[in-house]
């Protein structure tokens, strides 16, 4: 058969059947719900094809099914245009409320994974989505499509647009024991450093184009566990760009000035240092990341530099060496 919806209001109706939703991040999402798609099934599968729906302002396309109710094996093949999901994340007051009723009082970390939820997702799908926006992160073209079955979920690749740059990621998930195993091996090209670090970090002293390959792996439930566990390694290199509110020519020329008890007279005050390329290698093992290779190459000087980052420790040990060159 068909379905076809002329117009209903998804944020009353749900509650009206049973279904209580927290109290979304924006007042103007689930208010609209048009379209249709066709049906067809058997007693053991469901299958929804020539999907045309449009909720809020996105709309999504594509076909949808259960192949077999025996083992909930799930198929999808869908196109969103845009979604804005902070949209439909829950209010930060609700996320807080909840969180305080439903936290026992108990000093051990919250799991990370549904493992038991998991190991029964049975699934094969491909999404794609014009535009993305998430935790405050806009992504372009998003292509991901994943397998999982017996607790084993394989995302076999996905890629996006963002910061002027790609990324292009596979990752997995391994939760057929009690101690899940993650694997990934994420690889970003052309974005620019500073828009990217300040949307993860809140931090802004750093511009330019930044390349990054990380791959790892990890085990646990925990946050812990997976910075105790953690191993893999980096490479990242940041082309014509700006490290800001640091001038580090200025900056030795007036420690040398202070070492040789002369006085240092800047003749053009330059707050940011310019670099043609700032590139390292980072080693992984066990939440320790050893940087066997660091380096900043300036007009007049040269900057490199070791040292270890320690996740579990939260620590940082790091040398740093310049070599003056030219006429600096």
């Amino acid at each position: 058969g068909n379905i076809a919806i002329s117009q209903l209001n998804p944020g009353t109706l749900l509650p009206a059947v049973g279904v209580e939703l927290p109290k979304p991040a924006s007042s103007n999402v689930l208010k609209s719900l048009t379209g249709g798609f066709d049906l067809a099934g058997t007693d053991n599968s469901l299958q929804l094809s020539k999907i045309n729906l449009k909720l809020d302002d996105s709309s999504l396309q594509g076909e949808a099914g259960i192949s077999s109710f025996k083992n909930m094996a799930s198929r999808f093949a869908l196109t969103i245009d845009s979604i804005n999901l902070d949209h439909y994340m829950p209010a930060p007051q609700a996320a807080q409320s909840k969180e305080k009723t439903n936290t026992p009082n108990t000093s051990s970390e919250a799991l990370l994974l549904p493992v038991a939820a998991l190991r029964e997702l049975n699934t094969n799908g491909r999404l794609r989505i014009g535009k993305l926006m998430a935790s405050g992160h806009q992504i372009d073209n998003f292509d991901a499509s994943v397998v999982s079955a017996n607790g084993f979920i394989n995302l076999k690749n996905l890629t996006g647009n963002l910061y002027g740059g790609s990324l292009v990621a596979t990752a997995s998930i391994d939760a057929r024991s009690n101690t899940p195993q993650i694997s990934f091996n994420n690889r970003v090209s052309n974005i620019q450093a500073s828009p990217l670090l300040t949307a993860l970090a809140d931090v802004d002293y750093l511009d330019g184009k930044m390349n990054l390959q990380v791959n790892g792996t990890a085990f646990g439930n925990t946050l812990t566990a997976i910075k105790n566990t953690l191993s893999g390694e980096a490479d990242f290199k940041v082309t014509d760009g700006i490290l800001k509110n640091t001038n580090i020519e200025q900056l030795v020329c007036k420690s040398i000035a202070r070492i040789r008890d002369r006085q240092y007279v800047v003749t053009e005050q330059q707050p940011d240092t310019h670099f043609k390329e700032f590139n390292g290698h980072m080693n992984i093992v066990k939440g320790v990341m050893n940087t066997d290779r660091l380096l900043v190459a300036l007009n007049n000087m040269q900057v490199t530099g070791t040292g270890i980052i320690n996740l579990p420790q939260d620590s940082l040990d790091f040398g740093i060496r310049a070599k003056i060159m030219g006429d600096l």
